[in-house]
């Protein structure tokens, strides 16, 4: 048995939704964050560099009862560089397992996966805290405070993501809502594309 599937059958805090049994059933829970990023290459036999490109990040929904000044962009340095997403937000509250993230990614070929954690739940895992240490200026110790927060630099499917993923287009939602009430506190969108290109050698 796979361990985080031995997590799950242990009653973790962790929620589970596929649909049209695909491939995302052997994902593990805590693979998609967030909170997240990205850029996966991978040199074929055949130079082929193959990559998902981020697009279009969006904040579409943010709660002033909770946050403020959200904003997030995607973009690149230059025609040859990598796309990058930047983000910033402003908590009005303390936030610990009293909020919980949603991600789900909807494949643009069909079917979808999502899963859901509390927030310092999420922050158990050691690549997430890695990742947010190079990419925010996001202290690793949950709750956290009300304050500005940044992430910055961020690439899609994170370099250190365990598992890689399946080779398709995506579309990404990202939910920030109150645990006990499902209130949403924040919403924002992003899209992957799939893409193969020649890699020169330098």
């Amino acid at each position: 048995m796979p361990h985080w599937l031995a997590i799950l059958n242990a009653g973790g805090t962790r929620s589970i939704h596929t649909r049209h049994n695909s491939s995302w059933d052997v994902l593990p829970p805590y693979l998609f964050l967030p909170l997240s990023s990205m850029l996966v290459y991978r040199y074929m036999r055949t130079s082929t560099l193959q990559e998902f490109r981020q697009e279009k990040a969006k904040f579409v929904y943010s709660n002033p009862n909770y946050v403020k000044d959200a904003h997030v962009f995607t973009g690149r340095r230059n025609r040859n560089d990598s796309y990058y997403t930047n983000l910033t937000i402003t908590t009005l509250m303390a936030t610990g397992n009293n909020v919980s993230a949603s991600i789900t990614l909807q494949m643009m070929s069909g079917g979808d996966f999502r899963v859901s954690q509390k927030l310092c739940d999420i922050m158990k895992e050691a690549w997430i805290v890695n990742f947010m240490r190079a990419h925010s200026d996001i202290d690793s110790t949950c709750p956290f405070p009300p304050g500005t927060y940044h992430i910055f630099n961020m690439v899609l499917p994170p370099k250190n993501m365990p598992i890689p993923m399946v080779a398709s287009d995506y579309y990404i939602i990202l939910e920030m809502y109150l645990t006990k009430t499902k209130e949403q506190i924040a919403k924002l969108t992003s899209s992957l594309r799939y893409v193969e290109t020649k890699w020169k050698k330098p």
